[in-house]
């Protein structure tokens, strides 16, 4: 759905690394230690839970698929969602209470848990042969879009369990502005990286970054996760 024009090599790889990072993202709190540990057991070849070396394993592979420069990226964000979701996970910081003056705070926090590189630099399937230098400068936008596309479709599944530390709902609070005034302002913030990046592509990696976003759109829409058939039945 979201890499439609990939060879299966590459489609299976982002099938599994997204059911990964579900796995984390949902496992945060019960597995914070774990977590915390990753990137130390990995950089000091220690041992460690047979769940996170097949992990390991996982990243590796990145450097199959893509240039070495694009690979890095891709498990250094990776990495990075890891630790993000060590920090949620992690009773001291879940308790923090979040200050009004903390304004940078929210998308600090939002671009450890976004992940977003590790989609990015996938976008552009490999049997097209893209030059590097053809698309990455879009990158800053497009990990914009994926993070914040993400936090407007997930603000719902959220609101329905009370959940309020979000970026949506910190931003809210940083910024002084309600919860739905916050929501809003990031869907205008996600439409307006969309249409940068449509201004900056050439024709051939455009048509890509097309279906890559409304199939990213569409995924969401289509997991039950995020309950969002509930309002666009209603």
């Amino acid at each position: 759905m979201i890499y439609p024009g990939h060879d299966f090599e590459e489609q299976l790889y982002m099938s599994r690394l997204t059911t990964w990072l579900l796995y984390f993202d949902d496992m945060a709190h019960r597995m914070p230690s774990s977590l915390e540990a990753f990137q130390r057991n990995l950089i000091t070849n220690e041992d460690d839970l047979e769940v996170m070396v097949t992990f390991r394993r996982l990243l590796a592979d990145a450097y199959r698929l893509r240039d070495p420069i694009s690979a890095n990226l891709i498990v250094t964000s990776c990495m990075e969602f890891v630790t993000g979701c060590a920090i949620e996970g992690s009773k001291e910081l879940s308790l923090m209470k979040v200050r009004e003056t903390a304004a940078s705070w929210p998308y600090f926090l939002r671009t450890r848990t976004g992940v977003a590189h590790a989609f990015s630099f996938m976008i552009f399937p490999r049997n097209l042969n893209f030059e590097l230098s053809s698309y990455i400068q879009i990158m800053g936008d497009a990990n914009l879009f994926i993070e914040l596309a993400n936090d407007v479709l997930s603000f719902h599944k959220e609101n329905l369990v009370g959940e309020t530390n979000n970026y949506v709902s910190n931003r809210a609070y940083t910024t002084g502005k309600s919860a739905i005034q916050a929501h809003k302002e990031i869907a205008e913030d996600v439409i307006s990286a969309y249409h940068r990046i449509c201004a900056t592509l050439d024709k051939s990696q455009l048509e890509v970054w097309k279906k890559y976003a409304n199939g990213h759109l569409a995924f969401h829409v289509a997991q039950k996760r995020y309950h969002l058939d509930e309002i666009l039945s209603s």
